[in-house]
């Protein structure tokens, strides 16, 4: 079967990250308001509005993740690991330039030698975060939900119409990751009857595919895929990085041992928003029994991985004593280990190889702007006209008013678990 692919040049460009510290608001007090503390509220927006537009008050911040950095050569898959809290997301978000959720973002962070700041302003479709939940249309059908992320993203240099463009690459992408047997079924929620959880998933993973963009963050994809369709994911993802040179970021949160060593290159491990290691997937598991740490009989890499970072579940080896066990001297050891040091080694290659070669940014460019419409906005998101993008939100704004009007007139279907 062939790849899902209607871009295979200019996404080859790969990232790399330096001292990453991510921060975010301080929570405030909360709760359930009573009356007059409510009138209180609304009363003083007006003010704390002014004062936050006029004034130098700054928001009160911690860090998310510390000290965090890494690379990611074009066609390198790389696997975040840490318990739930650990900053694995923040990491993810950060990486694909999804910077509003925190106060500051500090550090570097490069796509070849395309700095963050640039990439968001002038090619933010171009790095994509794929979140954990699935935000659907319930009504719409599977097919019209993803024909639609295709008919946006349809290429400038596309000869095939926008309807036989889009039904093609739906096609291919649902069957690629097996759901090609619910196109015509509606995707469903919490109340109206459509594909399983399962499947839904692997929509909101169809639609971020969809992009085809030079770099993606996936937050717990697999969550509520059974092992096989997974691993066929997975495996779908590292074939596309392989053909294209696309790079990516997964977090998962249970990995078998076959996902560690066919999906992943490198593997970052996180340990209370530090980075307790960072390099080759296959040097990971040695690196912490040097450390002192016992991987048990039956545990996989990725749990053991993660085993570290948990006081009841981590196990010290006979014998060895001074074991680094809370994240500040965990980290501090892996800044003083020769892995940390070839890491560097890693990231001095990639401006060496890739940031400093003009071709790799220059073909990047060049495929982005072949893609797009001479009409669209110049820095908008899609690549198509504005007259375009509007007739289909037209044809989308159509078939959810019939899908609702079908709802009303056969009445609620609700699941039953």
């Amino acid at each position: 079967m062939d790849l899902p692919l209607y871009r295979t040049k200019g996404r080859a460009l790969g990232v790399v990250f330096e001292h990453m510290n991510v921060l975010g608001a301080t929570a405030s007090a909360g709760g359930i308001l009573d009356l007059p503390s409510l009138i209180l509220k609304v009363t003083k927006y007006p003010v704390e509005l002014v004062l936050s537009t006029f004034s130098n008050r700054s928001v009160s911040s911690k860090h998310i993740v510390q000290d965090i950095s890494g690379v990611l050569f074009p066609g390198e898959t790389m696997l975040v690991l840490g318990r739930p809290g650990s900053g694995c997301s923040t990491v993810l978000k950060a990486l694909a330039n999804n910077h509003a959720p925190f106060v500051e973002v500090q550090g570097r962070i490069s796509y070849g030698n395309i700095s963050s700041d640039e990439m968001a302003r002038s090619f933010c479709s171009e790095t994509v975060y794929a979140g954990e939940d699935d935000i659907h249309f319930p009504t719409l059908s599977t097919k019209n939900t993803v024909e639609f992320g295709y008919t946006l993203r349809k290429p400038a240099t596309q000869k095939q119409s926008d309807s036989r463009f889009a039904a093609e690459q739906t096609q291919n992408m649902l069957s690629s990751l097996g759901i090609a047997h619910t196109k015509d079924t509606v995707v469903g929620d919490a109340f109206i009857r459509g594909v399983s959880g399962g499947e839904r998933k692997r929509i909101t993973l169809a639609e971020a595919l969809s992009i085809n963009s030079a770099y993606g963050s996936w937050d717990n994809p697999i969550r509520g895929l059974d092992s096989s369709s997974a691993t066929q994911f997975l495996r779908l993802l590292k074939n596309i990085s392989r053909q294209t040179g696309m790079s990516n970021c997964v977090s998962l949160y249970q990995a078998s041992e076959t996902m560690y060593q066919e999906c992943f290159d490198r593997v970052m491990v996180l340990y209370d928003g530090q980075m307790i290691f960072c390099g080759k997937a296959d040097e990971a598991k040695e690196y912490f029994e040097n450390l002192g740490f016992e991987c048990l009989g039956r545990q996989t890499t990725p749990d053991f991985l993660t085993a570290v970072t948990s006081p009841l579940e981590r196990r010290i080896r006979p014998g060895y004593q001074s074991v680094p066990q809370d994240a500040e001297s965990m980290a501090k050891a892996f800044r003083n280990s020769e892995n940390y040091r070839r890491l560097n080694n890693d990231i001095a290659s990639y401006y060496g190889q890739v940031a400093e070669n003009v071709e790799y940014t220059q073909s990047f460019k060049e495929e982005s702007q072949r893609i797009r419409s001479k009409l669209a906005v110049a820095k908008a998101i899609a690549p198509r006209s504005i007259f375009k993008q509007t007739y289909s939100a037209a044809i989308r704004y159509y078939q959810l008013l019939w899908g609702g009007s079908s709802y009303i007139l056969h009445g609620p279907r609700f699941q039953c678990n």
